[in-house]
C-alpha cells in the first residue's frame, strides 16, 4: 500500500514539473516574439527626424503607461533584436531573453553565429553562454580557427 502512496506522489509530483516546465517555455516564447515583434514595429516606423521625436514621446507614453522597461535603451535593443535575428521560430525553445541579449553584444557576425550555435547544439543556459563568451571559446576554439583561414 505504502509503495502504491509513493508511485502516486511521484507521478504526480513529476506531472506537475511537466506542466511547469512547458509553462515557462511557452512564456519565455511569448517574451521573445513580444519584443521582437516591438523591434519588428520600430524598424518599420519612418526614420526621419520629426519621427524620430514621435518615437520618443511613445517612448515616454509607453513607460508612464507599462513601467520604466519600456525606454530607449530596450527600444534599441529590440529592433537590434529583430534586425539580426529574422527568422523568430528558430530562437523560439532554444534562446531565452537573456541570451538574446547576451549575443546582440556581440558585434562579429561569425563570432555570434559560433555562440548562437553553442547554444543550440549544447542547449547552453544563459549562465553558461555568458561563461563561454568570458572565457573567449571562440578564439580559444581551435577547430573553429582552423576551419576560418
Amino acid at each position: 500500500m505504502a509503495k502504491k502512496i509513493y508511485e502516486k506522489i511521484i507521478r504526480e509530483i513529476e506531472s506537475v514539473e511537466k506542466m511547469q516546465k512547458e509553462y515557462e517555455l511557452n512564456m519565455n516564447n511569448y517574451v521573445l516574439e513580444h519584443f521582437w515583434n516591438i523591434g519588428k514595429i520600430l524598424q518599420n516606423a519612418s526614420q526621419s527626424k520629426e519621427d524620430i521625436d514621435v518615437l520618443q514621446e511613445s517612448y515616454d507614453t509607453l513607460a508612464k503607461n507599462y513601467g520604466k522597461f519600456y525606454n530607449h535603451r530596450n527600444f534599441v535593443k529590440f529592433k537590434k533584436f529583430y534586425n539580426d535575428f529574422p527568422n523568430l521560430e528558430i530562437l523560439k525553445n532554444n534562446f531565452s531573453w537573456e541570451h538574446i541579449a547576451l549575443l546582440l553584444a556581440i558585434h562579429n557576425i561569425s563570432k555570434r553565429k559560433y555562440y548562437e550555435n553553442l547554444v543550440i547544439l549544447n542547449k547552453l543556459s544563459a549562465r553558461e553562454l555568458n561563461s563561454k563568451i568570458k572565457n573567449h571559446s571562440y578564439e580559444k576554439d581551435e577547430a573553429h580557427i582552423n576551419h576560418h583561414i
